[in-house]
C-alpha cells in the first residue's frame, strides 16, 4: 500500500470542499452586504447564497467531469 498516493488524492478532494464552501459563504457574504447597504434583508442573502451554491456544484462537477486531472 503507497500512503503518500493515498494522501494527495484525499487532499485533492479536500481542496474541493474547502473550494466549494468558501465559494458559497463569500458569495453570500457579499449578497449580506449588499442587505445591509439596500436595507431589503434577506432578499439578497438568498439570491446570492443560491448563485454560490450554483457556483460551488459547477466547480465539482468541472473537477469530476476531467477525471481528477490537474488544471491546465
Amino acid at each position: 500500500m503507497n500512503l503518500g498516493k493515498d494522501y494527495q488524492g484525499m487532499g485533492r478532494y479536500m481542496a474541493l470542499g474547502t473550494q466549494m464552501v468558501l465559494t458559497t459563504v463569500v458569495i453570500a457574504a457579499i449578497g449580506y452586504w449588499i442587505d445591509t447597504k439596500t436595507g431589503k434583508f434577506p432578499v439578497f442573502l438568498i439570491l446570492f447564497f443560491l448563485l454560490g451554491s450554483a457556483a460551488g456544484f459547477q466547480v465539482v462537477y468541472r473537477a469530476f467531469r476531467d477525471g481528477g486531472a490537474k488544471p491546465k
